[in-house]
């Protein structure tokens, strides 16, 4: 998961997430345009992510995040996926 700030004149955050595929080559497949910050955002973002897959393949499950540290979105991850 990436997050990138103020890369339009809204000073909107872009948020993706990515996954690999078996020969573990990157795809985004969520994205969201968030007009703050805020955790509880992301919170709701992962929730409804995780649930589409959910609602999928009743078995998924991620086995990792690889985010750059930010206290944000482990904070969301956390709450989402972990309890």
């Amino acid at each position: 998961m990436d997050s990138t700030f103020g890369t339009n004149m809204y000073k909107m955050a872009l948020y993706t997430i990515m996954v690999f595929d078996t020969h573990k080559n990157g795809m985004p497949v969520a994205w969201i345009m968030a007009g703050s910050s805020r955790c509880i955002d992301i919170v709701q973002w992962l929730k409804t992510f995780r649930n589409t897959m959910l609602d999928h393949r009743k078995t998924w499950s991620p086995n990792a995040f690889l985010i750059d540290h930010a206290q944000l979105e482990q904070g969301a991850i956390r709450y989402v996926y972990i309890g």
